[in-house]
C-alpha cells in the first residue's frame, strides 16, 4: 500500500508515494520509465523521397519539422495504428492544432511549433501514430508504410524518477523500509497511472521467474481518499 504525500500538475513533480515493502526501490530503478506512450512514426510528404529535401514555401527544411514533430505529445486509449492529417494554410505558422484525427487522440501540447508556411499556400500532410515503449529508431531503407518517412520515435512519457529509501530500525534485527517516489510525467499519462503499470509490469515478471504453479490474476489498481490501493 502507498499513501500519495502530494499530488499535482504532471508536467511538474507530481506525487510522492511512500511504499513499505522491502527493497521496493525496484520498481524506480526497472519499471517506472518503461511506461507506454503514443507518438508520430511516420509522415508523408507530397514529392518528397527522403527527410533531406526542402519544401517550396516552408522556411524550415524537412529534417527540422521532422524533429519538432516529435516534440509532440498525445493522449489515446487507442493502441494500434492511427493515421491523421496536418492541414494548414499559409502564409503563418504550423502548430501541433493543425493536426486532425477521425480517433479520439488529445494533443498535450497543442501550441507546439512545427513549421512556418513563407507563402500563400495550402498544405496537406498524412501522418501516422503508433503505440510503444522506450525509443524507436527507423531505418528509411525498410519501408513499412509506402512512400511515408519514417521517424526515430520516443515513447517516453516518463521525464524524470528520483526516489529516496528511509530505513526505521524498530528494535533489535527489526528494520522497516519506507520508499519515497517523486515522478514527472510529460502529461500523456498521470504519475497514478505510471506507477500502477510499473506495479504490474514487476508483479508479472516475478511471477514469470517463478518455478511453481501459479494461478494467473488480474492486478486492479485504484486511489481512495488518496491512499493507492493494490
Amino acid at each position: 500500500m502507498s499513501k500519495v504525500l502530494k499530488g499535482g500538475d504532471p508536467w511538474m513533480d507530481a506525487y510522492i508515494a511512500q511504499v513499505r515493502k522491502r527493497n521496493a526501490d525496484r520498481m524506480s530503478k526497472c519499471h517506472i520509465c518503461k511506461g507506454k506512450a503514443t507518438t508520430i512514426t511516420a509522415i508523408k510528404i507530397p514529392n518528397t523521397s527522403h527527410q533531406f529535401n526542402t519544401i517550396p514555401g516552408i522556411r524550415e527544411d524537412i529534417l527540422e519539422i521532422l524533429l519538432n514533430l516529435k516534440q509532440i505529445i498525445f493522449k489515446t486509449k487507442i493502441k494500434d495504428k492511427i493515421s491523421g492529417k496536418l492541414y494548414a494554410e499559409g502564409p503563418g505558422i504550423i502548430t501541433a492544432n493543425c493536426l486532425q484525427f477521425n480517433n479520439s487522440v488529445e494533443i498535450i501540447n497543442p501550441n507546439q511549433y512545427i513549421g512556418t508556411i513563407t507563402s500563400n499556400q495550402k498544405i496537406e500532410f498524412d501522418i501516422i501514430l503508433e503505440s510503444g515503449t522506450g525509443y524507436q529508431l527507423e531505418d528509411q531503407n525498410q519501408q513499412k508504410y509506402k512512400n511515408f518517412l519514417k521517424i526515430d520515435a520516443v515513447f517516453m512519457p516518463v521525464i524524470n524518477v528520483n526516489f529516496k529509501v528511509n530505513n526505521k530500525y524498530l528494535r533489535y534485527n527489526d528494520t522497516k523500509e519506507s520508499l519515497f517516489l517523486d515522478i514527472t510525467t510529460n502529461g500523456s499519462l498521470t504519475p497514478e497511472e505510471a506507477l500502477s503499470e510499473a506495479a504490474k509490469e514487476l508483479i508479472k515478471w516475478f511471477l514469470d521467474l517463478s518455478n511453481e504453479k501459479i494461478i494467473k490474476l488480474e492486478y486492479s489498481f485504484e486511489l481512495k481518499e488518496n491512499i493507492l490501493v493494490l
